[in-house]
């Protein structure tokens, strides 16, 4: 007879959901999903002007005054140092409308290690990711292809891997 001991996981009590909107050019998402969750829901914003009904509106500083892009980046990439009131936190990018609870994510998708990502939905390719970002004029032309060259150059099997949310 063989025994197997499954590891519970254990979730912090302190979590949160946050997302970040700076330089005024899309209306913030509110999440009506996660309405009836304990769980905060928090923007980082530099719209001193920004209401919202789901979230908790946290006014910050553009880090870099001109090149609001990097700005946006250095909050979602450091929620420790944005968020040190939390053990645990879900980034989501303001275009996505979630469609399960806070709680529900959490169960699903956190880790032990500290840090989970899930694969993009409908990208294929981290090169379609490149192409869209482009097309959507998401970050600086010339930017976009040096970091496409030097992928290129570099590891060009990963254009062909599947991306990950968030990450562009």
């Amino acid at each position: 007879m063989t025994i197997v001991m499954v590891k519970k996981k254990v979730i912090p009590k302190q979590i949160c959901v946050y997302t970040v909107l700076v330089g005024k050019y899309e209306r913030l998402n509110e999440q009506f999903v996660a309405k009836d969750s304990n769980i905060p829901l928090i923007c980082f914003t530099d719209d001193i002007d920004l209401k919202s009904e789901s979230w908790e509106i946290r006014h910050v500083p553009l880090l870099f005054g001109m090149d609001s892009i990097r700005s946006q980046r250095e909050l979602k990439l450091r929620p420790h140092v944005y968020l040190p009131e939390f053990k645990a936190s879900i980034y989501i990018d303001n275009s996505v409308l979630l469609s399960q609870s806070p709680a529900r994510i959490f169960e699903q998708y956190f880790s032990e290690s500290g840090f989970s990502i899930i694969e993009h939905s409908y990208r294929n390719s981290v090169l379609d990711e490149f192409l869209e970002v482009e097309k959507l004029g998401l970050d600086n032309q010339y930017r976009i292809r040096e970091q496409l060259n030097h992928y290129k150059i570099e590891c060009p099997e990963l254009l062909q891997e599947k991306p990950f949310w968030g990450l562009y």
